[in-house]
């Protein structure tokens, strides 16, 4: 044989990537070879098959699935989905999987699998995504919903989303241009657990369901001003935080997380912590969630109820040690409700705004002293709406929102109080009314307002006591609220020339007719008296 023969005998020709089309039906399996042009995917080295599912028949996986350094496509950019099912304790792993409007359906995520790399838009519902890497959007318009979906030890990377517009609008009412961040749209009861990373590009819209949230520590998110917020809360959406002893984990640096009516919590879990930016919107914020990063938790378009921790030992911070503290805000026609404790770091500020915006301090404990806080900017109100208390000194001024305490309701402040602003106690029953406790050196010197709330209890009462030790010297002390048929005079009292106590009288006027009556018995007497003295 000549050696061109024989080269030409052992020379094979290069092995050709096959392409694989599904075009089986919605009961046949993954594994049929019939189900595929040129047979069922197999695993190749070097030179990886084209697998494509681009037809109505859902491709169903009944084994444990490995088509190695393959890629899956799955869908065709359409407006029609291409499924793959997975059923119960069988897995797809190897390759990668693109998402062209396509959709996964697993039978519950315990159950059924995927390690993969997976990218694109479309839907995965009931898996467990383990490992890999998860890219959202390459569609203009949407990114991958998840419904009861794990993503465990996973990394999350962005592709940019040309069309996007942030579902919700920030204080200021705009929404956020977004021309370059993922989506995420969670319902069910999804979860992410283990060493999950992002690159700061993607969005979790938790409208209705449930997202747990376990990474194993790590700054999640590396957000600037102009981004869109890690997390957005619908009314039915629900986050939970969950710690891992000895982590910390930090959510997002310079955007805050924005709520429409939903629920994020953190179940600390040792010595665990959580950090985050900012908290704005209405719903319920609970839990020892540490406030680091200079942002503020504002109240707008409703009410939000702010839980901290349950005890001085569990206190969640507010403020960071770089100086920067944080403003305790409500935006129009909403309530900012303070509950349980919470440490401070520097100034806070406490700032209402318009005329219809709440600050309520509702069994609020700051249980650190030193700290100075200014209350309020603009016209709104700092309610006392149950016994809470205040560390370090305390600070109104005159063109700044009224501060006022609810009957029952007693306000302590760790420092002083210089208030210039207005000082309003209510007063139903004159058995219990808002009180002011520990004042030392404090100085009142603007406006006073008791307000009686119809109170209907004549007599004597004491108001403020132990005033000694206070410049009490208000711009005026009016009384308002009092019920028809009654007046009130303030009576001071003195020891050695020093004002100690403020006093109020509460007395009850006769009625018209009585003084009629009155004024027609004392004309009779009178008469009587001159028919006497006639005698």
């Amino acid at each position: 044989m000549s050696i061109v023969a024989l080269v030409l005998a052992m020379w094979q020709a290069p092995v050709q990537a096959a392409t694989h089309t599904w075009n089986g039906s919605a009961s046949n399996a993954w594994e049929t070879s019939g189900n595929w042009t040129n047979g069922t995917p197999v695993s190749t080295s070097g030179n990886p098959d084209t697998i494509a599912v681009t037809t109505n028949n859902p491709v169903q996986i009944n084994s444990n699935v490995n088509i190695g350094t393959n890629a899956l496509t799955l869908g065709a950019n359409t407006s029609t989905v291409y499924s793959l099912n997975i059923n119960s304790g069988d897995s797809f792993t190897g390759g990668s999987i693109s998402l062209l409007n396509g959709s996964i359906t697993g039978a519950g995520a315990a159950n059924s699998s995927i390690t993969s790399s997976l990218s694109g838009y479309g839907s995965m519902s009931g898996v467990t995504f383990n490992g890999g890497t998860l890219t959202n959007g390459t569609s203009s318009s949407q990114g991958i919903s998840l419904n009861n979906v794990t993503l465990n030890n996973a990394t999350l990377a962005g592709t940019p989303i040309s069309a996007f517009t942030h579902p919700l609008a920030d204080a200021f009412n705009n929404n956020w241009g977004n021309n370059s961040y993922g989506l995420f749209n969670v319902s069910g009861n999804s979860s992410v657990t283990g060493n999950f990373t992002s690159g700061g590009q993607q969005v979790f819209d938790v409208t209705n369901g449930t997202l747990t949230f376990a990474p194993t520590g790590g700054t999640i998110g590396a957000f600037n001003t102009s981004t869109p917020p890690l997390f957005v809360l619908g009314a039915n959406g629900n986050v939970n935080v969950v710690g891992t002893t000895g982590k910390t984990i930090t959510l997002g640096t310079s955007a805050p997380i924005t709520m429409n009516g939903g629920t994020f919590s953190y179940t600390p879990n040792g010595t665990s912590a959580l950090n985050a930016y900012a908290f704005q919107g209405n719903g319920t914020i609970s839990g020892p969630i540490n406030i680091s990063g200079g942002g503020s938790i504002s109240a707008y378009n409703g009410n939000l109820n702010v839980i901290g921790g349950t005890s001085a030992a569990n206190a969640p911070t507010l403020g960071s040690s770089s100086g920067s503290g944080v403003n305790l805000g409500a935006g129009a026609n909403s309530t900012l409700d303070l509950k349980g404790y919470f440490k401070t770091l520097n100034p806070m500020l406490l700032n209402p705004t318009g005329t219809t915006g709440i600050v309520q301090l509702d069994n609020l404990n700051i249980v650190n002293n030193g700290t100075n806080w200014s209350i309020g900017l603009q016209a709104g109100a700092v309610n006392v709406t149950n016994s809470s208390s205040l560390g370090g000194n305390v600070y109104t001024n005159a063109i700044q929102s009224a501060l006022t305490i609810d009957p029952s309701a007693l306000l302590t402040v760790g420092g002083t109080l210089n208030e210039a602003g207005t000082l309003q106690f209510d007063i139903s029953s004159l058995s219990s009314f808002g009180q002011l406790d520990a004042l030392g050196a404090s100085t009142v010197s603007g406006i006073v307002d008791i307000d009686l709330v119809g109170a209907t209890h004549a007599g004597y009462y004491d108001l403020f006591d132990d005033l000694a030790g206070i410049t009490w010297n208000p711009s005026s002390l009016n009384i308002i609220g009092l019920a028809p048929g009654f007046v009130a005079t303030l009576v001071p009292e003195y020891t050695n020339g020093v004002l100690t106590e403020e006093g109020l009288q509460i007395s009850q006027t006769p009625e018209p007719g009585t003084m009629f009556l009155l004024g027609t018995g004392l004309f009779g007497l009178a008469a009587l008296r001159r028919r006497f003295s006639r005698g």
